[in-house]
């Protein structure tokens, strides 16, 4: 049987611990949402990088490739770059390659008095279709899915596994 102190005792108890729950729930999902959720999201599906009539007719372009939208965590960040691509225009068909080079990630220039795609950190050099002519990289450059919607050039922008001979996305 409890007196009136020992009552007292058990509903001030109960009230404080019903009040440090209520506080430690949200505490607690804020602190795991992370855990919870994708980290990094951003935008999915293809990106628009460029105007079809901005490309000229057999010479390779560098364009960025810029996320409207990208979430980390807690924060998010409009206009994120995420990386460049060179789209090349025959007619009215576009390709695009990855800027990266698919030895240990520098970024790949074009050289136009050669006609072909130049590593600037290990000599590596790749034809005009990105295919493996010199240098150290174990594959060519690696292609990146282009659709057109009208004029305007749309990529589907992934990365490769770096110095393997497989084309592998990460």
């Amino acid at each position: 049987m409890l007196n009136r102190r020992g009552l007292l005792k058990l509903a001030s108890a109960i009230i404080g611990g019903a009040i440090t729950a209520a506080m430690a729930v949200p505490a607690v999902r804020y602190l795991v949402f992370p855990v919870r959720e994708r980290i990094v999201g951003g935008t999915t599906g293809p990106l628009a990088v460029a105007d079809l009539h901005d490309l000229p007719d057999g010479t390779p372009v560098r364009v960025p490739v810029r996320a409207p939208d990208q979430r980390d965590a807690w924060s998010r960040s409009p206009l994120v770059t995420l990386g460049a691509v060179w789209l090349l225009r025959k007619g009215d068909t576009v390709t695009a390659l990855s800027a990266t080079c698919p030895h240990l990630g520098c970024s790949v220039d074009f050289d136009a008095g050669a006609g072909q795609y130049r590593c600037p950190c290990h000599t590596s050099s790749f034809a005009l279709d990105g295919a493996r002519s010199t240098g150290p990289a174990k594959r060519g450059m690696d292609p990146i899915s282009v659709k057109l919607d009208g004029t305007r050039v749309l990529v589907e922008f992934r990365r490769f596994t770096l110095d393997i001979a497989a084309r592998v996305a990460v």
